[in-house]
């Protein structure tokens, strides 16, 4: 079997960046999501490594194996993160996507997206079944949807011409 070989820059060699992980991860379970899976994310943004496996990330963030399958798999789902299939090799590995935010904006699109076909099939598949309070509830879901993807598809062209703005680093 062929095995991926790290790098030996990992992060975790840096106490400053380790450090870093566990404020983004304070940060993201401020936001409501789980701390174990606000420190994958910030291991990932800052892993020079091309990829790195499941195993090797829950060595490096302190966890077990479940726990860094809920994270990522959350992480995938997001957008934040994808999965990377190494031929020869049975074992999971992931890797920031390089535009984690815009990534996030895309999923994020798809979610809104979803929610508003739902509204829209709810509206005449629900019609004739729900009284003022609901159909209104229901109505005001398809048009929240209907403006928010609309505004995400606005957002995302916006971050994308900033991004090309940036100065080179």
């Amino acid at each position: 079997m062929a095995r991926h070989q790290p790098s030996s820059s990992r992060p975790e060699t840096h106490a400053s960046v380790m450090a870093f992980v566990e404020r983004f991860a304070g940060v993201a379970e401020a936001a409501g999501v789980p701390r174990m899976t606000g420190r994958v994310m910030g291991y990932l943004m800052v892993l020079e490594d091309e990829m790195i496996s499941s195993a090797d990330l829950a060595a490096a963030v302190g966890a077990s194996a479940g726990s860094i399958s809920v994270a990522t798999r959350y992480l995938v789902n997001m957008g934040f993160i994808r999965r990377v299939l190494v031929p020869g090799d049975r074992r999971h590995y992931f890797v920031a996507a390089d535009d984690m935010w815009g990534s996030f904006l895309s999923s994020d699109r798809a979610f809104i997206e979803t929610h508003r076909q739902l509204f829209a099939e709810a509206t005449e598949s629900l019609a004739g079944q729900l009284g003022e309070r609901g159909r209104d509830r229901v109505r005001n879901g398809l048009r929240y949807m209907t403006w928010m993807n609309g505004m995400h598809h606005r957002l995302y062209e916006e971050w994308q011409a900033y991004r090309k703005q940036e100065p080179d680093r």
